[in-house]
């Protein structure tokens, strides 16, 4: 059976729970929250709470205490990567004594936007589609993975976020690889090339003339 969470909202699947002649208690297994429901006197059942409508209904919206580190917890804002307090983050490195927002470059817009329709509507593949192509069309794949990853903190929607950082890597090597790693040699270190090439030639040959003169020296049957 299913119930809406009265803490965080999030539409639950109920699998534990205790009965008496008051009513019912069950864990939130969203937020952990223990919550009970009273029962109406001659009634069989306890009384449910009303369920929020869907956005639609396959739809199911992301509670916000996803994104919000438990104690003991933080949460990069820069990579989205969860981890025990620590000087660091143990993905990308960033300095949380030293972080600035300011030093990040801001949310693209468009997005963004997209981002929030998602969360209301987590199994919308169209929205999906349109926040990856959103975020390809302007260069900011590190800010769908930084969502992704944070997305991956919640049990029900883990799956499909991990899904989507997969599809983010491979997006993200599609454009390396279209690129030039190394940049073209430029006149000057052509010249610089051929002055190196020059130099090794020259090394070898004054090494093969100077075996050649020891070795006419050495061997008894060279001597004159």
């Amino acid at each position: 059976m299913k119930v809406q969470c009265p803490k965080c909202k999030d539409i639950v699947e109920m699998r534990y729970f205790v009965t008496s002649d008051e009513g019912l208690r069950f864990p939130c297994p969203a937020c952990g929250e223990s919550n009970f429901l009273s029962s109406l006197a001659g009634d069989e059942s306890p009384t449910m709470p009303a369920l929020d409508k869907p956005t639609s209904p396959a739809g199911r919206a992301v509670p916000a205490s996803v994104f919000e580190p438990a104690e003991g917890e933080v949460i990069c804002p820069k990579c989205g990567h969860t981890q025990f307090l620590d000087e660091a983050c143990h993905r990308c490195g960033l300095m949380f004594a030293r972080y600035d927002a300011d030093n990040l470059p801001p949310d693209p817009e468009l997005a963004a936007a997209v981002w929030q329709s998602i969360l209301a509507n987590p199994d919308d593949e169209t929205l999906h589609d349109q926040f990856l192509d959103s975020c390809t069309r302007s260069n900011r794949l590190d800010y769908a993975s930084r969502q992704y990853r944070m997305l991956t903190r919640s049990e029900a929607h883990r799956q499909k976020a991990q899904l989507r950082l997969d599809r983010i890597f491979n997006l993200a090597q599609a454009q390396i690889g279209g690129r030039t790693l190394v940049p073209p040699m430029q006149g000057g270190s052509s010249r610089w090339g051929v002055i190196i090439m020059w130099t090794v030639i020259a090394l070898l040959v004054a090494g093969a003339i100077g075996y050649i003169a020891y070795s006419f020296h050495t061997w008894p049957g060279l001597r004159l």
